[in-house]
């Protein structure tokens, strides 16, 4: 995105659900407003690391970054 000029589009939306004890968050990536990837996770920082990585398979399948920086994870999910 920096390459692009576009790193100042990105910008992330935390939402928190659940009890204080079981809390379950949702993080999403999103790019001149256009939500690229969703999340789930018990704590915050996981939640936005993979909705990072499933951004970066994306943003390949758009050809917006390159093969390298793509996760090799099986557990990245992407869809909307």
């Amino acid at each position: 995105l920096q390459k692009r000029g576009k790193a100042s589009s990105l910008s992330w939306e935390d939402k928190v659900i659940g009890p204080r004890h079981a809390p379950e968050y949702t993080s999403a990536v999103k790019i001149d407003g256009e939500t690229i990837a969703t999340a789930f996770a018990p704590q915050k920082s996981s939640s936005r690391d993979m909705a990072a990585k499933a951004a970066l398979v994306v943003l390949f399948e758009r050809e917006m970054v390159s093969e390298s920086l793509v996760p090799e994870s099986d557990d990245v999910v992407v869809g909307k």
